[in-house]
C-alpha cells in the first residue's frame, strides 16, 4: 500500500506491541511526533479501553494506520475488536524494531518503546508490511493453525526422541556394566513407546490437515509437496489475499534476496527477513521437490553446474516454488508439468 503526500500528511500511525498479558500502543503522526499512548489489559475491558482512546485521537478510520508485532495468538481477541471498525491494519516483523533498536542512539527497550518504533516502520515500510484481513481470524484458519502449530510441535518431539533413542542405544552397546544395560534397556523401552505414539498422532493429524484445509489442496499437484506441506504453507501464510503480489510474498516468506552496492560493484545477499516458519516450508518443501521431480531435478542441476552453489541453487528454487505457490493460491488450479 502506498500513500501521497496528502495522506500521509492526514495520516495517524499506531504502534502496538502485544504481549499475552497486556499491549501497549503509541500514536504519531508522518513526522513522528507523538499524539499520545496507553497501555491496556488484554480483556475484553481493557480492549474496550484501547477502542475509546482510539476514538479521543478523533481521526476518521481511512486515516487510521495500525500495526501490530507480537502476542502470537493471545492477540487474535484484539485484532478481531480493531478489525471491526477499521481497514488499514498491519502485521509489523520484529525484525524491523530489532534493526532500528540495533543502530539508533537509543537502545532502550521498553513496551512503550517498542511501540514508538513499531509505528516509526508504518511511517516508512508500509508499502512493505503484510496486511491483517478478517480471513485470517476465521474459525477455519485458527483452528488450521491450531493444528500445524500442534503437528510442528509433536514432530520437534519426535526429532528429539530419535536423538535420545541413538544415544541410549550406543550407551547399551559399549556399557559392560549389567545393571546399567538393564536400565538403559527399560529407558529405551519407554522412549520408543512414545515415539511409537508420535507416529500416530502424526498419521491422525494428516487426515485431519484434509478436513480442515479451507482451499489449497490444488498445490498437491506439484510433485514432492503432500497434504501437510500445504496446511503449512497455507497456515503460515495466513491468507494469499493478503499480499498484492508475488514480490511481496517471497519477501514475506523471507526468499529475495536484498540488493547491495558499493561504487562499481553490486551485488546481492542472503536475509534473515521475513517470516522464518514459511521461509523453512518452502526449504525442505524445495528440497522435496527436487527428488521427486525431474523437471525441478534438471533446473537444479543447472544452476550448479553454471556455477552457481548449490546453497545460491536452492534459494533460487524455493523462490520459484514460492512464486507457484502463491499463484497456484490465488487462482485455484493445478500444476501442468511442462
Amino acid at each position: 500500500m502506498k500513500l501521497t503526500a496528502d495522506q500521509l500528511n492526514a495520516t495517524t500511525f499506531i504502534g502496538i506491541d502485544s504481549h499475552p498479558d497486556s499491549h501497549t500502543a503509541l500514536a504519531m503522526n508522518r513526522f513522528k511526533e507523538s499524539k499520545g499512548h496507553v497501555t491496556f489489559p488484554n480483556t475484553i475491558t481493557g480492549i474496550g479501553q484501547f477502542q475509546d482512546w482510539l476514538q479521543s485521537l478523533v481521526v476518521q478510520k481511512e486515516h487510521m494506520v495500525i500495526g501490530v508485532e507480537g502476542g502470537g495468538n493471545s492477540r487474535n481477541a484484539l485484532l478481531a475488536n480493531i478489525l471491526q471498525k477499521y481497514e488499514l491494519l498491519f502485521e509489523v516483523n520484529p525484525l524491523y524494531t530489532k534493526h532500528k533498536r540495533s543502530f539508533g542512539t537509543k537502545g532502550d527497550k521498553t513496551d512503550l518503546d517498542d511501540a514508538k518504533l513499531i509505528a516509526g516502520v508504518l511511517t516508512t515500510e508500509l508499502e512493505e508490511l503484510p496486511r491483517i484481513i478478517p480471513g485470517q481470524l476465521s474459525s477455519d484458519m485458527l483452528c488450521l493453525k491450531k493444528a500445524v502449530w500442534f503437528y510442528e510441535e509433536v514432530t520437534a518431539q519426535g526429532t528429539r526422541l530419535q536423538n535420545q533413542l541413538h544415544k541410549l542405544t550406543r550407551e547399551h552397546n559399549l556399557t559392560q556394566n549389567a545393571k546399567e544395560k538393564q536400565l538403559l534397556k527399560k529407558i529405551i523401552k519407554a522412549r520408543e513407546k512414545e515415539l511409537s505414539s508420535v507416529r500416530k498422532t502424526k498419521v491422525s493429524m494428516e487426515r485431519e490437515f484434509k478436513i480442515l484445509l479451507p482451499y489449497g489442496v490444488n498445490l498437491t499437484s506439484l510433485r514432492g509437496i503432500g497434504i501437510i506441506t500445504v496446511a503449512r504453507i497455507i497456515a503460515h501464510t495466513g491468507g494469499i489475499e493478503r499480499f498484492s503480489n508475488r514480490n511481496a510474498y517471497v519477501r514475506y516468506a523471507g526468499i529475495a534476496p536484498l540488493a547491495r552496492s558499493s561504487g562499481k560493484s553490486s551485488f546481492f545477499v542472503r536475509t534473515n527477513r521475513g517470516n522464518r516458519k514459511l521461509h523453512s516450508v518452502f526449504y525442505f518443501a524445495t528440497l522435496c521437490r527436487i527428488v521427486h521431480s525431474p523437471e525441478v531435478k534438471v533446473l537444479y542441476k543447472k544452476k550448479v553446474a553454471s556455477g552457481k552453489t548449490k546453497k545460491e541453487a536452492i534459494t533460487f528454487l524455493m523462490r520459484k516454488t514460492a512464486i507457484l505457490a502463491y499463484s497456484m493460491l490465488k487462482s485455484g488450479e493445478k500444476y501442468r508439468e511442462q
